[in-house]
């Protein structure tokens, strides 16, 4: 399948020469960078089709990350809006802080490490009373409810 052609006749996508070349340059990782309304998703998305399509990977081979919870749902929901008729395996999109929780995770399920008591997912309020021992070590005050709600 000739991806790009793909993305102009199919999709009206036509990516100019740095992004044409962050979809294709070869190797295993890719580092995109750009400003606002530039179409860093698009590439980011389309990277992932052409190497399925075009490249021989596997999607369960994928992993796209992201800082924030809302850019990983949108590269995802982008992705198989623009692709999801011709790839019908799950690629993998998650924030950082998602992915390295998962990870360490399984490190200390498969005991690879000893992993250190996390607090995520914990329903005993541990973080907010870590949150409010931190602030009235630093400010003599209790914390109220709504300054806690705004941390």
């Amino acid at each position: 399948m000739d991806c790009f052609r793909y993305l102009e006749d199919e999709l009206n996508i036509r990516l100019n020469k740095q992004q044409s070349e962050a979809v294709k340059v070869s190797g295993r990782r890719v580092l995109l960078e750009a400003c606002p309304c530039s179409v860093k998703t698009t590439t980011l998305v389309s990277r992932n089709a052409y190497l399925i399509l075009c490249g021989n990977a596997e999607p369960s081979d994928i992993l796209t990350l992201s800082f924030s919870r809302a850019s990983a749902r949108d590269m995802e929901k982008r992705f198989y809006s623009l692709f999801g008729n011709v790839i019908n395996s799950p690629v993998h999109f998650s924030t950082i802080h998602s992915f390295c929780y998962g990870f360490l995770k399984y490190c200390g399920k498969k005991q690879i490490l000893r992993v250190p008591e996390l607090l995520e997912g914990k329903q005993d309020g541990s973080k907010l009373k870590i949150l409010k021992n931190i602030y009235f070590s630093l400010s003599g005050e209790y914390l109220s409810e709504d300054a806690l709600e705004e941390i």
